[in-house]
């Protein structure tokens, strides 16, 4: 299976993969989506190059969560809650 989007900044073709998967794990491409006004959504594949360029331009509230790089081992800011029991009477 070959990935027939390219690059949306460059233009450069992806290399052949055998899945969307092996293009983001392997060789480093990244896709975006943006919500269309009418619904639905556009979606846009960036190179390692350009998704870095995109990556530094845009505010960290413009990249989905899922798309920001964090250290290995770091983790959120605060434990998570206890879990609330029920409160005898």
């Amino acid at each position: 299976m070959t990935h027939k989007e390219a690059c949306t900044d460059c233009g450069k073709p992806p290399p052949s993969s055998d899945t969307d998967h092996t293009l983001i794990s392997r060789h480093g491409w990244r896709v975006s989506r943006t919500e269309l006004p009418r619904g639905g959504y556009q979606f846009a594949w960036r190179c390692p190059e350009c998704w870095k360029v995109f990556k530094d331009l845009h505010s960290s509230d413009a990249i989905p969560p899922s798309s920001r790089s964090q250290p290995t081992g770091v983790g959120p800011s605060r434990p998570p809650a206890e879990p609330q029991r029920g409160r005898k009477s």
